[in-house]
């Protein structure tokens, strides 16, 4: 079992040289999309989000700031981090985390205006490093009240260099 820990700890080493590696000098990205909000209740919204995310300040970390709006006027604003881990030269996931203001709208009522981001994004990166891709995230308020439902999303987007 010490071995098999070892390995992943290697791979896990390795993954994140070859990334550093492969990505290295990339641009800041303007992200625009859409999707569905509450995807897995009664209740589905679309929304518009837009995303920036500057240049990678270390080890393909990269600050990131954004908003989204649903159709029914629920509005969410956050800045987190998020990390760009590079498959096969051409495939990006991108982890993420970032707490925000949540505003409800005539939206669904997450419990509390301070909510957090868990995301996880899939995109194809073209060569001139545009993107096109897919984000599954999660919003919480990490049970700061007695309420928290929460909220998980489903949104395409794309990706330009600046």
């Amino acid at each position: 079992m010490l071995s098999e820990f070892f390995m992943v700890k290697k791979f896990f080493i390795l993954s994140l040289v070859a990334t550093s590696v492969l990505m290295a000098d990339r641009p800041a990205l303007l992200s625009l999309g859409g999707g569905c909000s509450n995807i897995t209740g009664v209740h589905k919204k679309g929304l518009f989000q837009a995303e920036y995310k500057w240049k990678p300040v270390v080890a393909e970390l990269r600050p990131q700031v954004g908003m989204f709006v649903t159709d029914a006027g629920s509005t969410f604003f956050y800045g987190g981090i998020c990390y760009d881990l590079l498959l096969w030269n051409t495939l990006v996931l991108a982890p993420s985390f970032c707490p925000g203001v949540y505003f409800q709208g005539k939206g669904k009522d997450l419990g509390y205006p301070i909510e957090f981001k868990s995301a996880m994004d899939m995109a194809f990166r073209f060569s001139n490093d545009y993107r096109l891709g897919v984000s599954f995230y999660h919003l919480s308020n990490a049970h700061l009240s007695r309420r928290n439902p929460g909220v998980n999303v489903l949104a395409f987007y794309l990706s330009f260099p600046l």
